[in-house]
Parts: structure tokens; C-alpha cells; sequence
């Protein structure tokens, strides 16, 4: 009978540790580069909205690939959609859900407003991608987040918290609903006339514009010789010099064709709208329609006014109207 070896505790952990395999992680990459996609969205079917939808897809995609240290995961577009609403985007929904599998570092987008017209729902995407992790960079180049201090939302500047260069500190959210409130006020008491001034401007320079546009004068040059045609015809017709069915049939093919170049004309000069004076009468219409003031801050207001806004410094807000027209006002941070 072999006789049985005896052996103490410390002997028996190290005969056991030896015994242990040991499994080395898997190298990561010396430079792990950042996962970048872009959003694009176009409110018209137009044909300049159109390009512009081409456009912006062609300059992410060479904006993304010429960044070594980018690598580019999507770009997501949704082309003649409204912005009202995110849910009926669906490129849009396809771009938060993958930011909630972790398939995104940062979204590059013109604008904060291309997330949603909606204020409300502008406000709660960027709240959920800060939660995700993803920085939101806008083609201006300066990232936006909103950050949770003591219970209550900031927007702050990324450059600031990570680089300190810029001054700007955090500013409270409600300070600058407060500032939109202010700038509603002034809006609707003091500038509707200048607004009325601005629109009969455009739309003079509009019409002297489409004036010598040469499609227009072509048109006008169709329907002129269409017209005359249809006067010498009526004028032979009194003389007796036209058999009556060939002067039904001539009749009806003329009135056709100057029904169609008139369709024709208005199509153009749709086409030629200036989009600022439209966007100017919207905006007159709003505030003409809108409260006397505001006691608390209107997100869907401040959605069909303002197209995006702009943090000038500590104490002052630049807000960028619809149609490109920009204001100053104040902001009155709370003295602590």
C-alpha cells in the first residue's frame, strides 16, 4: 500500500496556484480612432433642396475621410421629411438606435435644429446622447452638450470643459428660455413693421430680379404670340374667312396651349420664390397670430421662430431667426 503524502496547507495553495492558467487579453489597437457619423435632413423637395441634400451627404462623407483619426461608421439622411416630429424620420431613428448599441462616438450635423424643429424633442435627443456618451459636433466646428448640475440642465461648451480655451461657462437652461421670452416681447411690440418693411424689399427685388429672368421672358414672349394668334383667328372667324369647325378646333388647341405655358410661368416663378420672404411673411404671421407675451417659455414657438442660436459670451445670446435674420439679447445669470 503506497503510503500517503502528507502535506500542509501552504503547500497544497502553491500546488494549486500552479495549476492556474493564466489568459492574456487581446491587444487593443495603438490608435483607436474615433467613430464618427453625420446627419443631414432637408425640409423640401425642390430641386436647390435637393442639391443641398446631395451636397452636405458629399461633404461629410470627404470631411470624415480626410480625419486620420476618424472612422466613418454612417451617413444618416432624411431627405423631404418635415422636422416636426423625429418619429417620422427614419434614418434619424436608425442613427439614435445605434448610438444606443454603441456603434457611434460623435454625430457631426449642421445644425442642432436639423435633430428636430421641435424644441422639446430637440432637447431631449441631445439629452440622451450625453447620457450615451456621443458628442454632437455642428459644422461650425464647437461641440454642444447639455449637462445635469445639481438637479438642473446647463449648456456648456465642450472646448471650455476639456481644453478650458474658451470663457464661457456653463449657462443655465432657463436663462436662456428667459432670454427667448425677452426677445419674443420686442418681436411682437416693436418689430413686426420693420419685418413688413423687410418683405416689401425682398419681394421688390424679387420681381425686378424675375423681371429680365429669361425663362420668364420666354414664357411671357409664348403666351404674347399665343394670345395673337387667338385674336386673328376670332378676327377672321367675324369675316367669315374660317369654316366654324376649324375654328372650334384651332380655338380649343390655342386655349390649351396658352392654359399649359401659363402653368408653365407659375411653376417658374414658384421655383424663383425667395425663400427669405416667404420665411419673413411666416414669421409676421406667427407673431401677428402669437400671445401678447410670454409668461413661460412656448417651445413649439420657439421652434417655428428660431432656427438655431448662438453663445456670444457670459452674458449675451445671438438668436438666429428662420429667415437669417439675427438678434442679440441679454442674459441675466442669477448672482450667487
Amino acid at each position: 500500500m503506497d503510503e500517503k503524502r502528507l502535506v500542509d496547507g501552504a503547500t497544497a495553495l502553491a500546488e494549486k496556484q500552479s495549476r492556474v492558467i493564466k489568459i492574456e487579453p487581446a491587444e487593443r489597437p495603438q490608435n483607436v480612432r474615433l467613430r464618427v457619423a453625420a446627419y443631414t435632413r432637408v425640409s423640401s423637395d425642390s430641386e436647390d433642396q435637393l442639391n443641398s441634400f446631395a451636397a452636405q451627404n458629399r461633404y461629410y462623407t470627404e470631411l470624415i475621410s480626410s480625419k486620420a483619426e476618424w472612422r466613418m461608421v454612417d451617413i444618416y439622411a432624411d431627405e423631404g421629411i418635415t422636422g416636426t416630429s423625429v418619429t417620422k424620420r427614419d434614418d434619424f431613428q436608425r442613427m439614435m438606435a445605434d448610438c444606443r448599441r454603441g456603434l457611434i462616438d460623435q454625430i457631426l450635423v449642421k445644425s442642432i435644429s436639423r435633430f428636430a424643429r421641435n424644441t422639446k424633442d430637440c432637447l431631449q435627443n441631445i439629452r440622451e446622447l450625453k447620457e450615451l456618451g456621443v458628442n454632437i459636433r455642428c459644422s461650425c466646428g464647437a461641440r454642444v452638450r447639455t449637462k445635469k448640475i445639481n438637479q438642473k440642465w446647463y449648456w456648456c461648451c465642450c472646448n471650455h470643459e476639456e481644453s478650458h480655451e474658451c470663457q464661457i461657462t456653463p449657462i443655465p437652461e432657463i436663462q436662456v428660455q428667459k432670454s427667448f421670452c425677452r426677445l419674443y416681447y420686442k418681436l411682437k411690440h416693436q418689430s413686426i413693421p420693420i419685418l413688413e418693411q423687410m418683405l416689401t424689399n425682398l419681394q421688390m427685388i424679387r420681381n425686378r430680379r424675375m423681371l429680365w429672368s429669361p425663362d420668364i421672358v420666354a414664357q411671357n414672349k409664348r403666351i404674347s404670340d399665343l394670345s395673337s394668334q387667338n385674336q386673328t383667328l376670332a378676327f377672321l372667324k367675324q369675316q367669315g374667312l374660317v369654316d366654324p369647325d376649324i375654328f372650334i378646333a384651332k380655338t380649343n388647341e390655342l386655349t390649351k396651349q396658352l392654359r399649359q405655358v401659363k402653368l408653365e410661368k407659375e411653376k417658374l416663378m414658384d421655383a424663383e420664390s425667395d425663400m427669405t420672404a416667404l420665411q419673413t411673411q411666416d414669421l409676421i404671421d406667427l407673431l401677428e397670430g402669437g400671445p401678447e407675451f410670454l409668461d413661460s417659455f412656448d417651445a413649439e414657438l420657439f421652434g417655428e421662430l428660431v432656427e438655431k442660436i448662438i453663445i456670444e459670451s457670459n452674458d449675451s445670446v445671438r438668436f438666429c431667426l428662420k429667415n437669417g435674420l439675427e438678434l442679440r439679447e441679454s442674459i441675466e445669470r442669477t448672482v450667487r
